[in-house]
Order: structure tokens, then C-alpha cells, then sequence
């Protein structure tokens, strides 16, 4: 998966903007870091958001190795059986995850590397920003673990080939995500369907990465509103959780209870967009899309966001298609359905 360098900023972390000069320069440090590179098949990232994710991953593909991601809320044992079940040869961690790493490791027999982050010291500047190149098709990229809801979790081998038809689908075929377009990044990383929303895909055409701090309501509206994020992945509960705070708001006012009626009749996106202006800048003024996956969508949900004046993308996918099967078009949003065909 292609990433060019340049002077645009890459990830937005707290308050440091990273250009993507300067994340190509930290993914050539980490390339640096395995200790025995010529028999390096596989990593983990074992961790919760941050930007040393995008560095650790990018660098595993630097390294010509497949990716695993590993939950960051997994237990000890969970972590266990993925480690002895795809064998990665490094490991990389934050201080949090280290706690249950350490346990999980009592019963790994095989050879490994562990990498923390957080011990990780040194100035980007020394380092390259070369570009992340194309790779074999046909190679495994990353295995991503399922939940195991019928049994053991299952290592799903996904292709670069893989990877680039879903990217394609909504980077060019379908233009969602451009260079203009910044992204939140909420959900994590150890699931295809953010791995690919928030990560791979809009750094492949440029765009830039707003992290949230937290999944709290005050991070989220924060980085929404400093960053201009134009797309929003997320899940059903996250936005039923998001519509329920503003209905509750506007229930409390007897003019804003009959405009949400009125735009509901009315059924005009621009008319909804100047009635609930204050709706919209709350959340930074720049929403575009908002991404819906993981499940179905409650319809309610749907028509009240619709009133609102936003366009929300829903789509259908699992583990094994990288995610997406189906998926909507944009200015074609019908409340009920998942989208066409990939």
C-alpha cells in the first residue's frame, strides 16, 4: 500500500501535528529495531491507539512481514493463544499492555522480541522519510483474530491483494476519501473495519489522521472540532449514544422539537444543515460522512441524523472480505440498506 512522502500533516496526536515526512522517518527507525530482520515472517501490535501503531505496522510491511494486531483489551490468555497460534518473531507493546503481555508470555515456548514503546528513545530526524511501496499482491499483509464468539478465535489471512480492493473501492472507483478529506480516528485499530476506515486507506490517498484520545464523549467533540474531521467511522452503539444526547437536547425546547418535525416533512438536507447549524459546528463544521459498520443501524437512528442534515454511509462486510461487501454511495443513502456491491 502506497504512502508518499510529504510535508502534510500525516497524524494529529494531542497537540503535535506528524507530517508524513516525519512518520515515514519514525516507520525507517522501527524497521531498524528487529533485532534478527532476515527470519522476521511475522509481528504483533499489542496496544491501544497511538501513533507509534502506524509506525509498528508500517514497519512490519517495511520488513517484508505479515501483521498481526492483537486487541488491546484481550485478557492474558487470549493474548496466550494468538501468540502460540501465528508465532510472531516480534512484539510490540505500550507500558498498559506489557502488564498482560508479561503473563500471557509464561507459556510461550518459541522465540521472540519484545519492543515497548513507551522505552523507545531517539530523533526521527536521523532517519529516512522513504516512501511505503507497493507489495507483492499475493502476499499475507496481516491476520486479523476474530472474536471467537463459536469457538477459539480464528486467524484470518488477509492479501496486500485483498486490502487494495476494498481501498480501491472507496479511495478511486468511489472517491470517499481524499487528500482533503480528515478522518477521525476513534475505534480501534485491531479490527479490519477501522484498521482500513481510519488507517490504511486515507493514509494511501494523503489524508489526514485526527486521533482521539478516548472514546469520552469531551475527547471525541474535541478532535472533531480542532482537526475539521469530514469522515466518521464508527458503529451503531457509538451513534446511538451520539443521537441520543442531541435528541434529549432538542426534546427540551419546544422550537427546536418542531424544527426536528418540520425537517423531517420537509426531508431537505440543506434546509436541515442551516436549522441545525449549531448541531453541525459542534461537531467541527465539516462532517461529510458519517461511516456506519459492524452491525445494522437502527432505522430511528438513521432518520434522526438524516434530519439533522447529515449523510450517513452504511455498509455491510466481515473479517474474511477485508471488510466490505456492500457498501452506500454517496448521495444515495437509503435508510434500511447496506449499500451496492463492492
Amino acid at each position: 500500500m502506497e504512502i508518499k512522502s510529504s510535508p502534510k500533516t500525516a497524524i494529529v496526536w494531542k497537540d503535535r501535528d506528524i507530517s508524513y515526512d516525519e512518520m515515514l522517518k519514525h516507520i525507517d527507525y522501527f524497521t531498524t529495531l528487529y533485532s534478527r530482520q532476515e527470519s522476521i515472517k511475522k509481528i504483533a501490535i499489542f496496544s491501544e491507539n497511538r501513533p507509534e501503531w502506524v509506525y509498528a505496522f508500517y514497519s512490519g510491511w517495511r520488513n517484508d512481514a505479515t501483521v498481526v494486531p492483537i486487541d488491546f483489551m484481550a485478557t492474558s490468555d487470549e493474548v496466550g493463544y494468538i501468540l502460540n497460534d501465528c508465532k510472531p518473531e516480534i512484539i510490540f507493546c505500550s507500558n498498559e499492555s506489557h502488564k498482560i503481555l508479561k503473563t500471557a508470555l509464561e507459556n510461550i515456548t518459541y522465540n521472540y522480541q519484545i519492543i515497548i514503546f513507551d522505552d523507545l528513545v531517539y530523533s526521527a530526524e536521523n532517519f529516512k522519510a522513504s516512501p511505503i511501496n507497493k507489495q507483492d499482491k499475493d502476499q499475507t499483509a496481516v491476520i486479523i483474530y476474530t472474536s471467537g464468539t463459536t469457538g477459539s478465535p480464528k486467524g484470518v489471512m488477509l492479501s496486500f491483494d485483498n486490502l487494495y480492493a476494498n481501498a480501491d473501492a472507496v479511495c478511486r472507483d468511489i472517491p470517499i476519501y481524499t487528500e482533503d478529506r480528515n478522518v477521525l480516528v476513534l475505534l480501534p485499530l485491531h479490527h479490519i473495519f477501522p484498521l482500513m476506515g481510519t488507517m490504511i486507506a486515507p493514509l494511501s490517498v494523503g489524508a489526514k489522521l485526527a486521533f482521539s484520545l478516548s472514546m469520552v464523549s469531551e475527547d471525541i467533540i474535541s478532535t472533531l472540532q480542532k482537526n475539521e474531521v469530514a469522515i466518521i467511522i464508527g458503529v451503531p452503539r457509538l451513534y446511538e449514544a451520539i443521537r441520543k444526547g442531541i435528541v434529549t437536547k432538542i426534546n427540551g425546547s419546544f422550537a427546536a422539537k418542531n424544527l426536528f418535525k418540520l425537517a423531517k416533512t420537509i426531508n431537505s438536507r440543506g434546509f436541515s444543515k442551516k436549522i441545525f447549524k449549531q448541531v453541525h459546528e459542534k461537531f467541527g463544521g465539516k462532517v461529510e460522512y458519517m461511516v456506519c459498520g459492524g452491525a445494522k443501524l437502527n432505522e430511528e437512528v438513521a432518520k434522526d441524523f438524516k434530519a439533522l442534515g447529515f449523510e450517513m454511509l452504511e455498509g455491510f462486510g466481515m473479517t474474511e472480505a477485508a471488510p466490505m461487501i456492500t457498501f452506500t454511495r454517496p448521495n444515495k443513502w437509503k435508510i434500511g440498506s447496506a449499500g451496492q456491491a463492492v
